[in-house]
């Protein structure tokens, strides 16, 4: 069987276990999943999004960072703070949560640019305490170590997302739709010349040029 059967045969796989997991006690006749149990999925799709980020930079381009967390942080807290402080609607704070670490990772990247290795990894792991220092003790714009609570459900064109049997389970195929959307960017940029450049960086960086 070829590579590409076998990868077609996982991801068509992974699809049909994301959308059925919500009904699966309706086929076992049990109750399953419960709504922590949907929510520890969801949590773990939202995480697996930022592992992919974190791959493409390990695996592909043998980068070790190790700020991924603290940009995933950046991306969340503007998402919230837009909505909670600037009423902004849902679907706008999730393009924020988006282009607001775009351009953090972007920024951190032109000092990091030329260097490697164990530098790369302290200049990043810099990164990640200086956030958690800011998150923690700027208390009247993040809400310290509590965090930022009461904020707004979301919605998108009316309808509330939520993850629960009445509302279609919307909220977790949304997740689930950005989880699925990451593992395509990933296996088309590996697959792109760009892919295929950094791959050879990481092998040698001064073959590739």
């Amino acid at each position: 069987m070829s590579r590409r059967l076998i990868t077609g045969a996982v991801i068509v796989l992974l699809v049909a276990a994301l959308l059925v997991f919500p009904y699966m006690g309706d086929f076992l006749d049990i109750r399953f999943p419960t709504s922590y149990e949907l929510r520890l999925l969801m949590r773990a799709m939202i995480l697996a999004i930022v592992v992919i980020g974190l791959n493409i930079l390990v695996g592909y381009a043998g980068l070790v960072s190790l700020g991924q967390a603290a940009l995933m942080g950046v991306g969340a807290h503007a998402a919230a703070l837009l909505s909670l402080r600037a009423g902004f609607p849902f679907a706008a704070c999730m393009v924020f949560a988006v282009a607001v670490p775009a351009l953090m990772g972007a920024m951190l990247a032109y000092p990091t640019v030329r260097v490697r290795a164990l530098y790369l990894t302290v200049i990043t792991i810099a990164f990640g305490f200086v956030f958690v220092n800011i998150l923690r003790e700027w208390v009247s714009f993040t809400g310290g170590a509590s965090g930022l609570a009461s904020l707004p459900r979301p919605t998108i064109l009316g309808t509330r997302l939520m993850a629960t049997r009445v509302a279609g389970f919307n909220y977790y195929y949304l997740i689930a739709g950005c989880l699925l959307l990451a593992l395509w960017v990933q296996y088309a940029l590996a697959k792109s010349r760009y892919g295929r450049a950094m791959r050879a960086t990481a092998e040698s960086e001064n073959a590739s040029r």
